[in-house]
């Protein structure tokens, strides 16, 4: 959307309606799209992703973070609903950024040490 329809839209110099497509602007529907994948579905897959990792220490923290993510990301689409502008900056840039950054760590050394087995 943003490579095809805003930038040809922009180089013919037609600029209405193109406030729906923005991603930067919070009242448009991809801005709203964006949020709903962020939010629910994000946070849904990783409720359900986190009951694989079962096991040692490594896939404790694995699901631990995929837990907390799913935790962070719904209640940030909550927040989004109702305008609570400190709480979803603090679960969805903070607390989503923290959780995935310690998944996709952990998933890094996990993967490495399948491989290993081979």
């Amino acid at each position: 959307m943003q490579i095809s329809a805003v930038r040809f839209n922009l180089q013919m110099g037609q600029f209405a309606g193109l406030e729906q497509v923005l991603q930067a602007n919070p009242f448009s529907a991809m801005s709203a799209i964006n949020m709903l994948g962020f939010t629910l579905f994000f946070g849904l897959s990783s409720l359900f992703v986190a009951p694989v990792f079962s096991g040692g220490r490594l896939e404790m923290v694995i699901r631990t973070a995929f837990l907390a993510n799913g935790v962070f990301v719904l209640v940030g689409g909550v927040s989004y609903l109702f305008q609570w502008l400190i709480v979803l900056f603090l679960t969805i840039n903070l607390g989503m950024g923290a959780a995935m950054m310690v998944a996709v760590v952990a998933l890094a050394i996990w993967f490495r040490r399948l491989m290993g087995e081979m």
